[in-house]
């Protein structure tokens, strides 16, 4: 990543961007329901002639099919770059269709050679690095895709999240725009808040954790655990909705230094995508459970993650559930539809799941991650 722009007008800012990457054809990629938002066309109309063409197939948690439409619209339009604006689902599409057009694929089948070894940790770029399309980013929820070179799509038979991941997946660019955050339903912003609220805790009980990943993610969790509620007090203030963007950049800064999020993540994979549960509710209901299962194998980083969130004498755990339910969403298992005889396969994907080896008290089997989900169900 080259830049990350904080409290700017994407249809000022990415002209300027685009420019400055030496773009001339620039493809733009969102949904349905941004389609049909002033916001999207401002932007399209703000870069004029280097707009190539606009994408909005995108459907949550990427479905490989629409990853696959949204390559062929690219190719079509002979796309030098490709700007995602929307959600996780929609930046992590775009990241899955760079690979796409990089290899020249047809058929959905042909990524399957690339899944499943998402954590590259080589920082240089690679040999065919001249052959890849990039992208840039305008994030409209917290999620926090654009701060990473994974993106995920689900494989519709298994229904299974896919991982994939390559430097080059790495969007050149970000555009942090609290106003397009008002495309998003406030839930939706809550939700996808208390997601980046699980990457800076996560960071902070893993087990490669480090003096900068401990010291980023305390300052992302603290303006987080602040700013969600105050945005369910006054969802039109700008102010707040900047600042929980800086908290989502800084909750994943933490990667620089080679530290990952762990087991709430991992169960979010293998639920998400199984349950049809957006990854902001897995959050929700997976990050207090964990908590409690991990407890003193995480040290003092417990009593960190309550001081930064402003609870000081009381239990990790606890000041995590007091949050969500500040904001009003589900705490359960059972309240996002996840069905109790689903949990025994969602315990087995997660075990071969890469993140779950970061936790901070190790994980050894499936009845282990059972235990996890029955306290969350």
């Amino acid at each position: 990543m080259e830049r990350v722009l904080h409290d700017q007008r994407a249809a000022e800012a990415l002209p300027g961007e685009v420019r400055r990457h030496g773009s001339s054809r620039a493809f733009i990629v969102s949904t349905a329901s941004l389609a049909q938002s002033p916001r999207l066309r401002e932007i399209a109309e703000a870069l004029g002639p280097t707009c190539a063409g606009v994408y909005t197939g995108v459907r949550a948690h990427a479905p490989r099919d629409s990853v696959m439409a949204g390559a062929v619209a690219a190719r079509q339009a002979k796309a030098d770059l490709l700007i995602a604006i929307g959600g996780g689902s929609v930046i992590d599409a775009a990241k899955v269709m760079l690979l796409v057009l990089r290899h020249g694929y047809t058929h959905a089948e042909q990524l399957d050679v690339h899944a499943g070894a998402p954590w590259n940790t080589e920082t240089q770029r690679p040999r065919d690095h001249a052959h890849w399309l990039r992208m840039m980013a305008v994030p409209t929820t917290f999620s926090a895709a654009e701060y990473t070179s994974v993106g995920g799509a689900t494989e519709p038979k298994t229904k299974a999240k896919q991982a994939f991941g390559s430097q080059m997946m790495m969007p050149v660019a970000v555009v942090n725009d609290p106003v397009m955050t008002l495309t998003a339903p406030l839930d939706l912003l809550l939700a996808t808040g208390m997601k980046a609220v699980d990457h800076a805790v996560e960071r902070l009980t893993s087990n490669r954790a480090n003096l900068y990943s401990d010291t980023v993610s305390a300052v992302a969790l603290s303006l987080l655990s602040r700013n969600l509620p105050a945005l369910r007090r006054d969802p039109s203030s700008l102010a707040v909705r900047g600042e929980l963007q800086y908290g989502v950049f800084l909750s994943m800064a933490g990667i620089a230094s080679g530290t990952r999020s762990n087991l709430a993540h991992a169960i979010a994979h293998a639920m998400g995508s199984l349950c049809d549960v957006p990854h902001g509710l897995t959050s929700c209901v997976l990050l207090a459970p964990v908590l409690r299962w991990v407890g003193d194998a995480a040290g003092g980083k417990q009593r960190v993650i309550c001081e930064a969130m402003g609870r000081e004498g009381a239990d990790a755990a606890s000041a995590v559930a007091d949050l969500v339910a500040s904001l009003g969403l589900p705490a359960r298992l059972r309240d996002v539809g996840v069905r109790q005889e689903l949990l025994a396969t969602i315990a087995e994907r997660t075990l071969h799941d890469p993140l779950t080896a970061n936790c901070a008290r190790k994980v050894e089997s499936a009845s282990q991650v059972r235990e996890v989900l029955e306290m969350a169900w």
